[in-house]
């Protein structure tokens, strides 16, 4: 029996609240997932799941289980990662959190070159608009915009991304001329919604930074639909050039105010784990990948 393997697949069914989605998680049948637990509790001598036809649960033995080895086992499959990583090419499996807007557009691009140089890589990347916490969900690393606020982690600038406040001609006609930040609050704005609620917006004029509170009728958390709805004429947006250079240079959008503040791109890791080959070179190659200007979207 694999006793390392059997406490890992354990935690994996505990998380996820299933035999399924586990071995989904896992990339292992179904049939491997319940063996493992049975051997585990043979070997314990005690049951750790209710098991009905419609859930799973952990028992009060599981419960205590859980939370005794879920350290242990992050600690140990550590140091075995490091002493196999010792000198070696990376490889192995990395999941990777990243906004969906972004990722899509420009991380998941070079996570395909990525692949090619590393063969024995595996990766999966979740594009998520929640501010998925590396420890807590079993990532080994995120992808971020913005201010960073978890000590636990560590982090790496990657890029900028710069900013246009910008609208149509037809919706800029219909509304009071807009000079400077503070007219903002006087029209309607499409917001862009993350994981920790409103953003403001922040634009450096005469070398002092303002920030202002945008407020409208549509929010999304989706940089494509945020375009859409900019597009329509639904109100002025604060969006990522890329997304938007070619309606720009058409006449389909106009810029509304200059000065827009770039928004900073991190990758973020906990601060405790080894950094691995795979994990190192993921980081590099974002770095890298990311040092030039950004590719445009659509």
């Amino acid at each position: 029996m694999d006793m390392l393997r059997s406490m890992r697949v354990f935690l994996e069914v505990a998380k996820h609240g299933g035999f399924a989605p586990a071995a989904r998680a896992l990339v292992m049948s179904t049939t491997a997932v319940s063996r493992h637990v049975a051997d585990l509790e043979r070997e314990l001598g005690t049951g750790l799941f209710r098991r009905t036809t419609r859930s799973v649960s952990l028992t009060d033995a599981g419960l205590i289980y859980r939370d005794r080895i879920a350290p242990l086992v992050e600690e140990t499959e550590a140091v075995i990662e490091e002493m196999r990583g010792l000198g070696q090419e990376p490889r192995g499996h990395i999941r990777l959190a990243a906004p969906p807007g972004f990722g899509a557009a420009v991380v998941a691009p070079l996570l395909i070159d990525f692949m090619k140089r590393w063969p024995e890589v595996t990766l999966d990347l979740e594009l998520s608009v929640h501010m998925v916490d590396p420890v807590r969900d079993g990532f080994d690393a995120a992808v971020r915009s913005g201010p960073l606020r978890d000590s636990g982690l560590t982090a790496r600038k990657i890029s900028e991304v710069a900013l246009v406040a910008c609208a149509t001609p037809e919706f800029l006609r219909s509304v009071p001329p807009i000079t400077a930040p503070a007219d903002l609050a006087e029209v309607d704005c499409i917001v862009w919604r993350e994981g920790y609620g409103k953003m403001p917006w922040k634009f450096r004029q005469d070398g002092k930074l303002i920030e202002v509170l945008a407020k409208g009728r549509f929010s999304s958390s989706s940089v494509v639909s945020e375009r859409q709805a900019t597009m329509a004429g639904l109100g002025v947006a604060l969006l990522p050039r890329l997304f938007v250079a070619r309606d720009l240079e058409s006449g389909r959008l106009c810029e509304v105010l200059p000065g827009a503040e770039p928004l900073t791109i991190y990758i973020v890791w906990p601060s405790q784990r080894f950094e691995s080959p795979k994990l190192r070179a993921l980081i590099d190659h974002l770095v890298e990948g990311l040092a030039g200007p950004l590719p445009r979207y659509g």
